[in-house]
């Protein structure tokens, strides 16, 4: 794939700030080494996201839709930012150099995606614009019906995310992130009996104090099936349908990507 084509942004910046999620992901939880990455991708595939937006246009705008997703990405850590830009003061005052460097660094990517990324985008795509700049009351019935469902997505997804980490047990919040990751590295794609497998293996090592809600694992950790098929194993497990064994392996493979 060209690495002007819009469908790779929306992948690599997706990617790139899968490290957060606003109101969820603590100050703390973020390691520098992912804000340095999120900076030097916004540095050296502006030029080229430019050019993906002008060919765009040339085209008639067919890749709007990914533009959308695009610029919600990039709001996404606005939004994480600024919910806790007062603890992103307090560290740029620190006498810690590596603790200032992580708040410079994070600024500095919140300055250019509101000085540089979105206005370019609201210059060529004033749909966007007018939807993030119209008050409510001045939206037609279509636009607030589409923006109350949004506004009801994410206040869903929030609330999912939040029942899935409260699930999920460490002495720290990088520890149940790790763990969190690991999850969704093992489960993507997974259905059923695979899916009940690992849980049960999740739960015997106590990285889980109970069973996750299955629609926050199909949301967040890539599940497949349907929530029957996975409940129905739970009565199973420990006898014929999941042997012993196969969550002893389980276990050794999720110990396995645990770093110490």
């Amino acid at each position: 794939m060209s690495t002007y084509d819009l469908p790779y942004y929306e992948n690599v910046l997706c990617e790139r700030m899968s490290f957060i999620e606003p109101f969820c992901t603590d100050w703390e939880a973020v390691n520098v080494n992912h804000l340095i990455e999120l900076k030097d991708c916004l540095d050296k595939e502006w030029m080229n996201f430019q050019r993906a937006i002008l060919a765009d246009m040339q085209s008639g705008f067919y890749g709007s839709y990914c533009v959308r997703s695009i610029y919600c990405t990039l709001k996404k850590f606005s939004r994480w930012f600024y919910d806790l830009k007062d603890i992103i003061c307090m560290a740029l005052k620190h006498t810690i150099h590596e603790v200032v460097q992580k708040a410079v660094i994070a600024r500095a990517i919140a300055n250019a995606i509101e000085v540089i990324w979105v206005p370019f985008i609201w210059e060529r795509y004033e749909e966007l614009k007018k939807e993030s700049q119209r008050l409510p009351e001045t939206l037609t019935a279509d636009e607030l019906r589409r923006a109350k469902m949004r506004n009801i997505d994410e206040v869903n997804r929030d609330h999912a995310l939040r029942n899935l980490f409260s699930v999920i047990t460490g002495s720290s919040t990088e520890e149940k992130n790790r763990k969190y990751e690991i999850m969704r590295e093992v489960l993507t794609g997974m259905k059923g009996k695979t899916v009940a497998t690992y849980i049960q293996a999740a739960k015997e090592l106590d990285w889980l104090s109970d069973i996750p809600e299955f629609s926050a694992m199909k949301m967040f950790w890539g599940v497949e099936g349907s929530h029957g098929a996975v409940s129905k194993m739970f009565n199973k497990v420990g006898g014929s349908l999941i042997p012993e064994e196969n969550i002893e392996n389980a276990r050794k493979e999720l110990l396995s990507k645990l770093p110490e």
